[in-house]
């Protein structure tokens, strides 16, 4: 059986397994509507007495009709399912998504959906895909780094809910990036080396959150992670950028763990140039758990990727 697999099927997967919760909950509803009524009971109601004249021996008795039985009306009852409510309109629960140029062509996002509060949503643009969260009243601010010029991003949520919008990003002519992004365990490591420094010297740089560089725009001054650890079944990336004419020194690692061994990790790599993208798939094959520690590093990832060492 081939076991490579395409990550762009593995994001349908997704979607398809955190909407499985909605459809249950919905079958259980249903099943719960279609149930049996139950006819409440009435006990049977009790006949009048025949009244009787007894004549007494000297002088009839007065016969009085009796009183009739008040009979209390018995509540029915169902275990009919209350109506649901009636889904929100579009309007009633809009989806604004708003983009803005930042420093070091970054796409700045502006999320704000009120009726996805606290809910994993995904980021696409030109190939890149990222999870995040949104705040507890359904926004989100964030940036990505603009891979082509369209500048186009679609976020999505478990519901199917979709919005798009697109910001030209003709700064991205001055720079170049190389991406690398997996799927939950599935974890690399992108690191780039300046001014010839070797692993561990000054000018290796590892990947740091966004939010940790804010102000930093220098082409080649750090490599940028991206998406929500903390998001049910997260995607996540690491991002380097240089200037449009030059050199990376590259590699890609991949660490031994109780998760990874013994298994194949898959990936993508993603090269901008020019303001176009170029995706590949990265597969990678890990040693038995008895290397767990060791790590597995692919040198020169923007060509062909081959293993260098296995520490």
């Amino acid at each position: 059986m081939d076991r490579k697999r395409s990550l762009a099927s593995i994001f349908a997967i997704i979607a398809v397994a955190v909407g499985a919760g909605h459809y249950v909950q919905s079958d259980a509803t249903a099943s719960a509507a279609a149930a049996p009524r139950l006819t409440p009971g009435h006990a049977p109601r009790a006949e009048a007495p025949t009244a009787i004249v007894m004549a007494a021996v000297v002088q009839p008795a007065q016969v009085q009709t009796p009183e009739p039985v008040p009979v209390v009306p018995v509540a029915a009852t169902s275990t009919e399912a209350a109506p649901e409510a009636a889904p929100m309109t579009d309007t009633e629960c809009p989806v604004h998504l708003d983009l803005v140029p930042q420093d070091g062509a970054m796409l700045g996002i502006t999320l704000v959906s009120p009726c996805h509060a606290d809910q994993r949503v995904t980021l696409s643009h030109a190939g890149l895909t990222v999870s995040a969260k949104t705040s507890v009243t359904g926004s989100l601010f964030t940036s990505l780094p603009a891979m082509d010029m369209a500048g186009q991003v679609t976020v999505a949520f478990a519901d199917g809910t979709r919005e798009e919008a697109a910001m030209p990003m003709p700064e991205l002519a001055d720079v170049q990036r190389f991406a690398v992004q997996w799927l939950g365990d599935d974890r690399f490591a992108l690191n780039a080396f300046r001014n010839g420094a070797t692993y561990g010297e000054p000018g290796h740089l590892t990947a740091q959150p966004l939010a940790m560089l804010d102000g930093i725009t220098e082409a080649g001054a750090a490599v940028v992670a991206l998406g929500d650890a903390s998001a049910p079944l997260p995607l996540l990336a690491e991002v380097y950028t240089l200037p449009a004419d030059g050199k990376a020194s590259l590699t890609i690692e991949a660490q031994v763990t109780a998760q990874t061994c013994g298994r194949e990790l898959l990936g993508e790599t993603l090269d901008s140039r020019g303001g176009k993208v170029v995706v590949k798939e990265l597969t990678l094959a890990m040693p038995s758990c008895d290397a767990v520690g060791d790590f597995i590093v692919l040198n020169n990832p923007r060509a062909d990727l081959t293993v260098a060492a296995s520490e």
